[in-house]
């Protein structure tokens, strides 16, 4: 049984890509997938939900590891509707206020048909590799409307 059966009334999904340098992944960062480790099965639970008609989003993953769902992209779509957002930590943190969802990327991005609309590589470098981005060449204006007409 699935989730999704067991639990029907659950209608909308969050994936959260692994931050690196939090918690426990910080000081075991061999828990932390690489991107490719994670591109199908995430893949198929994207393609799953949505034949069943459910929504969801993903955050820090590139775009060229989604290009299918690139519209479900948490950073794409702030960066595309000029949005921010304000998030409640229970540490020390506390309340941070974010504005900027772009992270660093690889010189082979500056090819990719996405790039504008890509919040790029989380711990770029500093965990994750860059060798791992690749350009994509899909319409991008496309990416763009659809999100547009997509209630948040």
């Amino acid at each position: 049984m699935t989730l999704c059966e067991r639990f029907e009334f659950l209608r909308h999904f969050v994936w959260n890509n692994l931050d690196p340098s939090m918690g426990r992944a910080e000081t075991n960062r061999d828990t932390a997938p690489r991107l490719a480790d994670f591109e199908l099965s995430l893949a198929r639970a994207m393609r799953w939900l949505h034949r069943s008609g459910r929504s969801f989003r993903v955050e820090r993953v590139p775009l060229c590891y989604m290009t299918e769902f690139a519209h479900c992209s948490t950073e794409s779509r702030k960066i595309i509707k000029g949005e921010e957002r304000i998030v409640h930590f229970l540490d020390a943190k506390g309340t941070v206020r974010q504005t900027d969802f772009r992270h660093p990327k690889a010189e082979s991005c500056r090819h990719c048909s996405l790039d504008r609309i890509c919040g790029g590589l989380f711990e770029r470098g500093d965990h994750y590799d860059l060798a791992e981005l690749h350009p994509v060449f899909v319409d991008a204006d496309a990416i763009v409307r659809k999100v547009l007409a997509e209630p948040d």
